[in-house]
Protein backbone atom coordinates (compact mmCIF):
# COMPACT_ATOMS: atom_id res chain seq x y z
CA UNK A 1 0.00 0.00 0.00
CA UNK A 2 1.15 3.36 -0.90
CA UNK A 3 1.52 5.70 1.77
CA UNK A 4 0.20 9.38 0.83
CA UNK A 5 2.64 12.39 0.53
CA UNK A 6 1.60 16.12 1.25
CA UNK A 7 4.09 18.59 1.34
CA UNK A 8 6.73 15.91 2.71
CA UNK A 9 4.63 14.84 4.83
CA UNK A 10 3.84 11.04 4.72
CA UNK A 11 0.23 10.21 5.68
CA UNK A 12 -0.10 6.90 7.93
CA UNK A 13 -3.16 4.35 7.79
CA UNK A 14 -5.04 5.27 11.36
CA UNK A 15 -4.46 1.63 12.51
CA UNK A 16 -0.78 2.06 12.08
CA UNK A 17 -1.03 5.54 14.05
CA UNK A 18 -3.54 3.88 16.66
CA UNK A 19 -0.85 1.04 16.76
CA UNK A 20 2.33 2.86 17.56
CA UNK A 21 -0.03 4.52 20.78
CA UNK A 22 -1.59 1.44 21.86
CA UNK A 23 -0.83 0.90 25.75
CA UNK A 24 0.68 4.63 26.20
CA UNK A 25 -0.42 6.43 29.44
CA UNK A 26 -2.56 9.37 29.06
CA UNK A 27 -3.35 8.60 25.17
CA UNK A 28 -7.23 7.66 24.93
CA UNK A 29 -9.03 6.41 21.65
CA UNK A 30 -12.27 7.23 21.75
CA UNK A 31 -15.00 4.86 19.83
CA UNK A 32 -17.40 6.65 17.59
CA UNK A 33 -20.12 4.52 18.58
CA UNK A 34 -19.74 6.09 22.35
CA UNK A 35 -19.58 9.86 20.55
CA UNK A 36 -22.97 12.15 21.80
CA UNK A 37 -21.81 14.89 20.04
CA UNK A 38 -19.91 18.40 19.85
CA UNK A 39 -19.73 21.80 21.35
CA UNK A 40 -20.24 24.33 19.15
CA UNK A 41 -20.55 27.29 21.59
CA UNK A 42 -19.52 27.62 25.27
CA UNK A 43 -20.86 30.54 27.59
CA UNK A 44 -18.05 31.36 29.71
CA UNK A 45 -19.38 33.31 32.60
CA UNK A 46 -22.74 30.90 33.51
CA UNK A 47 -20.51 27.53 32.38
CA UNK A 48 -23.13 25.93 30.01
CA UNK A 49 -21.79 24.38 26.75
CA UNK A 50 -24.29 24.02 23.22
CA UNK A 51 -23.89 20.29 22.41
CA UNK A 52 -24.92 19.41 18.87
CA UNK A 53 -26.40 15.77 19.62
CA UNK A 54 -25.09 13.03 17.52
CA UNK A 55 -27.30 10.58 19.46
CA UNK A 56 -29.60 10.99 22.59
CA UNK A 57 -28.57 12.06 25.69
CA UNK A 58 -30.05 11.91 29.06
CA UNK A 59 -29.92 13.65 32.34
CA UNK A 60 -27.92 11.07 34.63
CA UNK A 61 -25.60 10.21 31.59
CA UNK A 62 -21.66 10.22 32.66
CA UNK A 63 -19.95 12.08 30.20
CA UNK A 64 -16.78 13.17 28.54
CA UNK A 65 -15.45 16.01 27.07
CA UNK A 66 -12.60 16.11 25.00
CA UNK A 67 -10.68 19.22 22.81
CA UNK A 68 -7.30 17.69 21.96
CA UNK A 69 -4.93 16.38 25.24
CA UNK A 70 -7.19 17.94 27.86
CA UNK A 71 -10.70 16.46 28.87
CA UNK A 72 -12.83 15.55 32.12
CA UNK A 73 -15.52 13.77 33.16
CA UNK A 74 -18.92 14.58 34.56
CA UNK A 75 -22.66 13.81 35.15
CA UNK A 76 -24.98 15.40 33.11
CA UNK A 77 -26.79 17.07 35.97
CA UNK A 78 -28.71 19.91 34.06
CA UNK A 79 -30.16 20.29 30.39
CA UNK A 80 -31.91 22.72 28.32
CA UNK A 81 -33.56 23.27 24.91
CA UNK A 82 -34.84 26.34 24.29
CA UNK A 83 -34.33 27.66 27.25
CA UNK A 84 -36.89 25.08 28.59
CA UNK A 85 -35.73 22.40 31.22
CA UNK A 86 -35.72 18.95 29.72
CA UNK A 87 -34.80 15.43 30.68
CA UNK A 88 -33.71 14.09 27.59
CA UNK A 89 -32.17 15.51 24.10
CA UNK A 90 -32.46 13.62 21.12
CA UNK A 91 -30.88 13.57 17.74
CA UNK A 92 -29.93 16.69 15.60
CA UNK A 93 -31.07 18.75 19.16
CA UNK A 94 -28.53 21.67 20.37
CA UNK A 95 -29.18 21.47 23.88
CA UNK A 96 -27.21 23.28 26.62
CA UNK A 97 -25.66 21.35 29.10
CA UNK A 98 -24.21 23.41 32.74
CA UNK A 99 -20.23 21.90 32.80
CA UNK A 100 -17.74 21.65 35.76
CA UNK A 101 -15.00 22.62 33.66
CA UNK A 102 -14.64 25.05 30.37
CA UNK A 103 -15.70 22.78 27.46
CA UNK A 104 -13.80 24.72 24.14
CA UNK A 105 -16.11 24.79 20.87
CA UNK A 106 -15.08 22.03 18.38
CA UNK A 107 -14.98 19.80 21.88
CA UNK A 108 -16.23 16.53 21.17
CA UNK A 109 -18.64 14.80 23.51
CA UNK A 110 -18.37 11.15 24.34
CA UNK A 111 -20.45 8.81 26.73
CA UNK A 112 -17.75 7.59 29.76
Amino acid sequence: MKQKSYFGIIRLPLNKILDKHKGREGVSILADKDLVGKVIHYYDKIQVAVIKLAKGLKTGDKIKVVHGEKSFEQTVESMQLEHTQISEGKKGQEVAVKVDQEAKSGSSVHLA
